[in-house]
């Protein structure tokens, strides 16, 4: 429960990173295009638009600061 607010700030970063890493790969992606599902190691991201590319990503937060990392898989 302490751990709320970095959780939220650790999708919304995860948001971000999907547009940016969907945006260098040629899709015009939005926010509401991904949906962040479940939590913990069972998170998940479902990409709202037809593509062969998986994210692969990576989420860290600690009291002020949230990061993501996302790797488009497929792409060549």
């Amino acid at each position: 429960k302490k751990e709320f607010w970095g959780c939220i700030a650790g999708r919304i970063a995860l948001k971000e990173a999907l547009i940016k890493a969907y945006s260098q790969a040629g899709f015009q992606a939005g926010w509401r295009d991904f949906e962040v599902i479940g939590g913990g190691k069972d998170l998940t991201v479902r990409v709202k638009f037809k593509t062969s590319l998986k994210p692969v990503f990576s989420i860290s937060h600690e009291r002020n600061y949230a990061v993501a990392v996302v790797i488009l898989n497929g792409l060549e």
